[in-house]
């Protein structure tokens, strides 16, 4: 077993909530490029961006 595995805790729920803001940014991207609008200029902050 690695150093990573040894010391790593799993938390659930903060992974459902990280899978789902990298989906939602997915879909934004996706219906962007669909309607051929302008890219996106504004960058969703992510936990712990000061």
């Amino acid at each position: 077993m690695n150093f990573y595995h040894s010391t790593h805790r799993h938390y659930p729920e903060i992974d459902r909530i990280v899978q789902h803001g990298a989906m939602l940014k997915a879909h934004v991207v996706n219906t962007t490029s669909q309607y051929n609008l302008p890219p996106n200029k504004v960058k969703a902050p992510r936990p712990g961006d000061t």
